[in-house]
């Protein structure tokens, strides 16, 4: 079986999307090493449902989100297990029926990757993979003194940064919930410093799927550059953002959690469609 997820040409890989591997390779490694899998594609973590997924294998979907708004996916070759918010089901016409929550919530079958560390962090920021070249974090990182958390940094690495953080602002959607599984309270960073094949509207889609999904709230810390080279241009944007994080730290009224009992009940879920997985494939 091989496991699909998103992974650039050159270069390290992003945090949600490099989870799969050291997630999914516990969870399900015996059925991906299968020789009569070999014509499978498994999809896990990450928007990465296309209309063309299927169209040359068939495949797995266990908790992955919609890229696009489509007229028509083909899935003759599916067998879904669960999707990762309403959005993502409704897109595919499955109605309310199919969806459970991000995938990334599999991490709780698994106890012992979940760090369990002192604090360290009273806050950190984890900013999206697009923006970390974009804005100057050091700079943001010296005038509010929080932690900045790279997303490209290694998956283990990342997790104890989180799990050691008091609180987690996170343009990253999966910073956002892998705080949410270590019961971290986090706060949405929304910026406008989206570039390169990732629109707006696709990332408001799969914050929606998920925050949906848990029952959560859409409120965020926004901040949006009204700034030009005649008022500092760049320069005041990035003070912008120091001075945004630094209200919201005071204040607080962004950072929240999903509900234990929510949270329960999707585990108790997300650990029955991996049974019937590991059922299907044997």
């Amino acid at each position: 079986m091989n496991l699909k997820f998103w992974h650039p040409h050159r270069g390290p890989g992003n945090f949600g999307d490099e989870l799969n591997v050291s997630l999914f390779n516990r969870l399900f490694g015996s059925v991906f090493e299968m020789e009569k899998y070999k014509d499978v594609d498994f999809y896990g973590i990450g928007t990465i449902i296309r209309p063309d997924v299927g169209q040359q294998n068939k495949c797995a979907i266990f908790g992955s989100g919609v890229w696009e708004v489509a007229p028509r996916y083909d899935k003759q070759n599916w067998n879904v297990f669960f999707l990762r918010g309403p959005v993502s089901s409704n897109i595919l016409g499955y109605g309310g029926e199919k969806f459970i929550t991000d995938a990334a919530y599999s991490l709780l079958l698994l106890d012992d990757m979940i760090p369990r560390l002192p604090k360290k962090h009273p806050v950190s920021v984890m900013p999206h993979m697009l923006q970390m070249q974009l804005v100057d974090w050091k700079y943001i990182s010296e005038q509010t003194g929080v932690n900045i958390i790279d997303p490209y940094a290694p998956v283990d690495f990342i997790m104890e940064e989180i799990a050691t953080s008091e609180k987690i602002i996170s343009a990253a959607m999966h910073g956002a919930i892998v705080a949410d599984i270590c019961r971290v309270p986090w706060a949405r960073l929304k910026m406008e410093l989206l570039t390169l094949d990732e629109t707006f509207f696709i990332n408001e889609l799969k914050w929606r799927d998920w925050l949906y999904s848990m029952g959560l709230s859409e409120k965020s810390v926004a901040v949006w550059n009204t700034h030009t080279q005649s008022n500092h241009g760049e320069y005041g944007y990035i003070q912008d953002i120091a001075n945004t994080l630094q209200r919201e730290i005071k204040n607080g009224h962004t950072f929240q959690l999903s509900s234990d009992i929510i949270l329960g009940n999707k585990i108790n879920c997300i650990a029955n469609e991996a049974d019937r997985f590991l059922n299907y494939y044997k």
